[in-house]
């Protein structure tokens, strides 16, 4: 995919979803609520982000790993 055009890589995405890997740790409410995403970048890097207990971004991640249930 690194060698892919826009054009190809976008037409990929719209059938599969991103390329990028994401993993989410997720406190439960007692311990604040926050959520840690960890995304894998194309160069190899790792990108983390907190969204803090009660954002936005944090309760709709909590919400489907509610409804999606553990990964393993």
């Amino acid at each position: 995919m690194r060698a892919a055009t826009k054009e190809s890589r976008a037409a990929f995405e719209d059938e599969y979803g991103s390329i990028e890997m994401v993993g989410h740790i997720v406190a439960p409410d007692y311990q604040g609520g926050w959520v840690d995403e960890y995304r894998l970048l194309e160069d190899g890097t790792v990108e983390t982000t907190r969204h803090e207990g009660g954002s936005e971004e944090a309760e709709r991640i909590r919400q489907e790993a509610t409804h999606r249930g553990p990964a393993f």
